[in-house]
């Protein structure tokens, strides 16, 4: 009996290898502008201040920016306090000065950027200094701060929230991978579709409540970490899940109405508009996944 030498394996082509290289030396490339660019330039960019006060008052604070930080800050103006702090509450501007002749007061809302609370902070002291000075009495203007917004006081620096990033992306790709390999049958991969990231969005919504790193209605936020646990596994593992796209518009139609079929859940203005738009964006790309899906399977 003839016995056939096993054949040796083709070598790459030399072309194919260098393209290989290339194309991963691009995509590094390109990942790596994408991450370290937004990060090279922080300063601020038109991020609204109010002033309150006449408007005088306010074109003398926005020169006093725009020497700081050019095209850092966009001022207006507000009547008093309650104006101020209800524009800071309805996030129309990020802080709000206040220039009296007993002393500077400032209002921020550290919750919605630490660091603008931080750079107006350091503003506000200049202001009252130069104001001490042109007085005669150098450092007699104080500076007073409310934190209109804070962060939670458990996590002043919201590093828990930072830190759940990472499980919560991996998190979306465990769930598809897990789905696509260990679940038969389309109607058990589409029940446990839509289950996995509820149940999950609501352990880490919990432990997120639980250390003290979130603050607000429990729901809104499972439903979108929920969102974004399924975000996450589709982008991963699109070529077996593309199937299951429908789930998105369902979870997407949830977000819009859950403040009003929760029980207890105190929905406030924003928090309505905050789940009305995100929920109409995921279906609305729930359903462009859903046509790519139909696509491909026409095709």
């Amino acid at each position: 009996m003839e016995t056939t030498a096993p054949s040796e394996p083709t070598r790459t082509p030399a072309g194919r290898l260098a393209g290989l290289v290339l194309g991963l030396t691009l995509i590094v490339s390109v990942l790596t502008v994408a991450f370290a660019w937004p990060s090279s330039n922080t300063g601020p960019e038109g991020v609204p201040i109010a002033v309150i006060g006449p408007p005088e008052a306010a074109a003398q604070v926005a020169d006093r920016l725009d020497a700081a930080e050019p095209g850092g800050f966009d001022v207006v103006a507000a009547a008093d306090p309650g104006e101020a702090v209800e524009m800071i509450e309805h996030r129309e501007v990020y802080a709000a000065l206040a220039l009296a002749p007993d002393g500077v007061r400032l209002y921020t809302a550290s919750a919605a950027s630490p660091a603008v609370a931080r750079l107006v902070g350091g503003i506000a002291e200049q202001t009252a200094a130069a104001a001490g000075e042109a007085a005669g009495q150098p450092g007699s203007v104080p500076v007073t701060v409310e934190d209109v917004v804070p962060m939670p006081e458990e996590d002043p620096n919201g590093a828990g929230l930072a830190a759940s990033a990472l499980p919560m992306a991996a998190g979306g790709i465990i769930i598809a991978a897990l789905i696509a390999t260990a679940v038969r049958g389309s109607g058990r991969q589409a029940a446990a579709a839509v289950l996995a990231p509820l149940a999950v969005g609501a352990a880490i919504a919990g432990i997120l409540f639980w250390l003290g790193s979130v603050e607000g209605g429990y729901w809104a936020v499972a439903g979108a970490i929920a969102l974004a646990l399924l975000a996450a596994g589709f982008a991963a593992n699109f070529a077996r899940t593309h199937g299951m796209a429908w789930v998105v518009p369902v979870i997407g139609v949830w977000t819009i109405v859950a403040p009003w079929v929760i029980a207890g859940d105190q929905a406030t203005t924003r928090t309505i508009w905050t789940n009305v738009v995100t929920g109409a964006l995921a279906v609305c790309l729930g359903l462009a996944a859903m046509g790519v899906a139909m696509m491909r399977r026409r095709g």
